[in-house]
């Protein structure tokens, strides 16, 4: 909860990825808040207030993904809503005469995007949502010791400028200092 909500103020492709982990963190620990609370609550060293508001805000996850049966996969309907956001974002940079850098940074990576969205199953995901996907699989990698090549370094090397870019431009827009 501190973290997400941290994450939440100052990078929103970080907030997505973290909330990604957490949905898989409550996955891992069988929807059950007590083994949550023993796994990952307990390592935090905070007010006993801030603990139970830690608790709730899990138990209202844990609930949220039940209710939309995330038991498998998936993501929270909140946070599809945010990619869609960050989705319809992406589509106004590219079309801004302003945004020639975001535009640069997006031709970069289009190549990469091209050969993992040749081999994503259907329906085929966006280009941000591809972007995140491939960053978060990259991160499973490592959390699993597991090699990854050059060339899959190098893609999500360009997938996370581009997502860096994109978050600095939604940060922007949410105060209201996004030049179109």
């Amino acid at each position: 909860m501190i973290i997400a909500q941290e994450k939440r103020k100052t990078n929103i492709a970080e907030y997505l990825l973290y909330m990604w982990q957490v949905e898989d963190l409550i996955r891992a620990n069988q929807f059950d808040l007590d083994r949550v609370e023993r796994s990952f609550i307990a390592q935090f060293r905070q007010p006993e207030p801030v603990l139970a508001k830690m608790r709730q805000w899990y138990a209202d996850l844990i609930i949220m993904m039940k209710q939309e049966g995330l038991s498998e996969r998936g993501h929270l309907q909140f946070l599809r809503n945010t990619l869609d956001d960050l989705e319809r974002l992406h589509l106004r940079l590219l079309a801004s005469e302003a945004q020639d850098d975001y535009q640069k940074t997006f031709a970069r990576a289009l190549p990469a995007l091209g050969e993992l969205l040749a081999k994503s199953p259907e329906p085929k995901p966006g280009p941000v949502e591809l972007c995140f996907n491939a960053l978060y699989g990259r991160m499973l990698m490592r959390l699993e010791g597991r090699q990854i090549s050059e060339a899959t370094l190098e893609a999500t090397a360009r997938f996370a400028d581009l997502l860096a870019l994109l978050a600095a431009r939604f940060l922007a827009e949410e105060r209201g200092e996004l030049d179109d």
